[in-house]
């Protein structure tokens, strides 16, 4: 967690999508599939202080991000573990698809 802006993103984030798509536009990644099975949080000496797994979707839209973050603060690292699993893959780019949809309804109201 690079700054204080991206440490204050992260906290407003509500799912784990979020989470990730915070963490690839840190890493100057926006353009990477979110698609992402496991989180792992690291202190400020690289000492593993979390670990989050969620195989699918549905998982992932159910866990509690509260768990991912309580552990999050400026200069920690968070670490991402990229999926090219189709199972997974599929449903998070229909995912961002409806997100997507969602943002272009309100800009156009």
């Amino acid at each position: 967690v690079p700054s204080f802006s991206c440490d204050a993103a992260l906290h407003r984030c509500q799912d784990w999508i979020s989470i990730v798509r915070v963490v690839l536009e840190a890493c100057n990644e926006p353009d990477e599939p979110p698609c992402v099975d496991c989180i792992e949080v690291s202190d400020e000496a690289g000492r593993l202080t979390s670990r989050h797994e969620a195989q699918t979707v549905e998982e992932q839209q159910a866990y509690p991000v509260e768990r991912i973050l309580c552990d999050v603060r400026l200069g920690t690292t968070i670490r991402l573990h990229l999926s090219s699993d189709p199972l997974l893959l599929a449903p998070v780019l229909q995912q961002l698809a409806d997100i997507k949809q969602k943002v272009d309804a309100l800009y156009r109201s």
